[in-house]
């Protein structure tokens, strides 16, 4: 006799198609109503080149150099989901560097998005009152109807990054990671040997990174790997862009004020930033930002005699939704301080700091 619990969940799984592409998939499932919480292709739509290849079976690994504002944890816990649910019976493993930093990365986006999305919610096993196991979602696990599973661990002091039965493993912060895994070398390596091993189940790794200093793994990760930008086109001439801080313009200070009131005046619109193109010098507003990077296209800007088996992309602060004012203002506060501006570089340029 087959209990209702069972029941359901094979109904849950025959009911289940499959979305055309983890794009579609993730836009339907995670575009929330509170947008400044949870991600959409519309506000960070050089995403959908990640999204597009975990499709491309020639691709092996994916690394991700970008700013810290542009979200990337919460697209990396809607990966996980879709791939679990995408192939019944898999493990992810989502690596953080500690197992505080996995606590919150599971309270703070990985269990929000489950139980916010209709969706991914009735995948979750169900006792027969219809309320959601408890071991479907545990400390550091999710597991759904179809046998497949999301594990979320610190990886200080772990000395084997990959189990034998995970298709999918994605390493957060990975520069983090690497510093307080137990076994020296490179942990880039380390997960590329084992995923590649007959003994394992080899399928794909994503990494992604905000590199504070030069030479960190995920900085020698990108120099290896085919590199990739997200462009638009130039609305005045058509040059392709790739947004650069350098590019970036404002009013011109006044003179006799000092830095911080202009800073501060920069950020409150009382004066102006705008983007210029490096080609004609073509004026772009903030306001048109958003659409230009939407209809935007990937464009390979190194190493471009390499396969895609290993891929990176690398996303300057300009690219996320915060405003190109808040960033002008910060850059110009950080010229009185060493600190602050290698935090700036590192934080929003993306740029490591050369020691």
């Amino acid at each position: 006799m087959i209990s209702k619990n069972d029941l359901q969940s094979l109904i849950n799984c025959l009911e289940y198609e499959e979305p055309k592409s983890f794009l579609d998939a993730i836009q339907e499932n995670m575009l929330i109503r509170d947008s400044k919480k949870f991600w959409s292709v519309y506000r960070t739509p050089f995403y959908k080149f990640i999204l597009q290849r975990l499709e491309d079976n020639n691709v092996e690994s994916i690394a991700l150099l970008c700013s810290s504002q542009v979200g990337k944890s919460i697209l990396l816990c809607g990966i996980a989901i879709e791939w679990a649910l995408r192939y019944p019976g898999e493990n992810v493993l989502f690596y953080c560097p500690t197992n505080e930093d996995a606590k919150t990365l599971m309270d703070s986006k990985l269990v929000p998005a489950l139980l916010d999305s209709p969706n991914y919610r009735k995948r979750l096993p169900k006792c027969d009152n219809g309320e959601i196991e408890k071991s479907a979602l545990s400390k550091c696990l999710v597991r759904f109807d179809n046998g497949s599973t999301v594990r979320v661990l610190g990886i200080a002091g772990k000395t084997a990054p990959v189990s034998k039965t995970s298709s999918l493993v994605i390493a957060d912060e990975f520069s983090r990671c690497k510093s307080l895994q137990k076994n020296s070398g490179r942990l880039f390596d380390q997960l590329k040997r084992r995923m590649t091993s007959k003994a394992y189940n080899p399928h794909k790794f994503i990494i992604a990174s905000t590199p504070l200093n030069a030479n960190e793994d995920i900085d020698e990760v990108y120099q290896e790997s085919k590199q990739f930008s997200w462009s638009f086109g130039c609305p005045h001439c058509g040059s392709v862009i790739d947004l650069d801080f350098n590019n970036l313009k404002k009013t011109p200070k006044p003179e006799g004020m000092n830095n911080v009131i202009y800073a501060d005046k920069i950020a409150a619109g009382e004066f102006d930033v705008w983007y210029e193109c490096p080609d004609c010098n073509g004026r772009i507003e903030e306001k048109d930002k958003a659409e230009l990077l939407y209809n935007g296209f990937e464009t390979c800007i190194g190493n471009e005699h390499l396969s895609e088996k290993q891929i990176a992309i690398r996303l300057q602060g300009l690219y996320s939704s915060e405003k190109w004012s808040s960033y002008m203002r910060d850059w110009i506060r950080a010229q009185d301080s060493i600190q602050s501006l290698m935090e700036f570089k590192a934080q929003v340029l993306v740029q490591p700091w050369e020691k």
